[in-house]
């Protein structure tokens, strides 16, 4: 897979959630019915690289779109970023992190399998989990109750996504620059080639 075809991919996960809990004023099946739509143009074209997590946010924007005004769609911008931290850490904990698909795309099969390589997705999904909920609490503390500004955690929402990626897109390299490479040195571990 390409780097095009990665961003393709984040995009396709992230803006229809953005465009589902940004857009209060339209009611929830208009919301899900564009949240679809955007997820839909962003996928069609690599439809057949449907990875699980991709299924499980079509699955909730039909439910939201069939089912409007349920609990999980009353208050969209707290339990979106709920479930998908409750993804991330039932991934992490049944040891299949919901990273690794998107991972496996850009790493030889002589990777899959690797331990550091599992450990790496581990770590990331954890991460992008404790951003979602973090996100979580923000929207939270910002709903005008709770003393933080519903524009300052509407700032800082975004901040945390952008940390993500970009813990995302850097710790791989330190990792195997600071644990992998230092365990081939002292001929504990193999030698496979870089990750492309």
């Amino acid at each position: 897979m390409n780097r095009r075809a990665l961003l393709r991919d984040g995009l396709a996960g992230l803006l229809p959630w953005l465009a589902f809990t940004r857009d209060p004023l339209a009611g929830t099946v208009p919301a899900a019915a564009v949240a679809l739509l955007v997820w839909l143009v962003l996928r069609a074209p690599a439809w057949r690289e449907l990875k699980r997590f991709e299924l499980a946010i079509l699955l909730f924007f039909l439910g939201a779109w069939w089912f409007p005004g349920e609990p999980l769609t009353r208050r969209p911008e707290i339990m979106i970023p709920v479930l998908l931290a409750m993804a991330c850490f039932a991934s992490v904990i049944a040891c299949r992190p919901c990273t690794l698909d998107y991972a496996k795309s850009l790493v030889g099969p002589e990777w899959w399998t690797n331990r550091h390589f599992l450990r790496v997705n581990a770590r990331l999904t954890l991460v992008w989990g404790l951003c979602f909920l973090l996100s979580a609490g923000l929207a939270w503390l910002g709903d005008g109750l709770h003393g933080l500004p519903k524009l300052a955690a509407r700032l800082v929402q975004p901040a945390l996504y952008i940390s993500a990626l970009c813990f995302t897109r850097g710790y791989p390299r330190w990792y195997r620059l600071h644990r992998y490479m230092p365990l081939v040195r002292a001929g504990v571990e193999p030698y496979l080639k870089a990750p492309r």
